[in-house]
């Protein structure tokens, strides 16, 4: 999103974890982070796109972690915490190692991310949507500043 074009890429994924960890907790939080580099698929993404020296998008993401067994029945803020996981690691692994990556281009996938996994949530809670939760997270943190 344009509007949020002012906050750094880790920026972002610092403040998406934080609302998680507010929301879901720290257990299972570190239980993706774990799952994520432990998974079979996520790591062969990142060895494809290291030989490669590939520039992923969100589709290779949030498709490989879909794949992944273990993320077969999570809900979209877990898909989407687990995705941006596997974004972070790339852009170490990868982006900024081969400098194939800038912020803008992160941040356009962050958001590609954000917005697939609150596409396939199913909208049927009374409680707030937690995307729209971290979209209003963001702006209050930008009237703050």
């Amino acid at each position: 999103m344009e509007r949020f074009n002012y906050i750094s890429f880790s920026g972002l994924f610092q403040e998406y974890v934080s609302l998680y960890l507010k929301e879901y907790g720290e257990k299972k939080a570190k239980e993706i982070a774990d799952k994520v580099n432990n998974s079979n698929r996520c790591n062969k993404l990142l060895v494809a796109a290291n030989k490669s020296r590939a520039q992923l998008g969100s589709d290779d993401f949030v498709a490989t972690v879909l794949s992944s067994i273990s993320f077969s029945f999570s809900n979209a803020e877990t898909v989407c915490l687990a995705s941006l996981l596997l974004l972070f690691r790339w852009q170490l692994e990868t982006g900024i190692p081969f400098s194939i990556t800038d912020e803008a281009h992160l941040n356009r996938i962050f958001f590609r991310i954000i917005d697939k996994c609150d596409k396939f949530k199913t909208h049927i809670s009374s409680n707030q949507n937690f995307f729209i939760k971290f979209y209003a997270y963001l702006a209050d943190k930008n009237h703050q500043s």
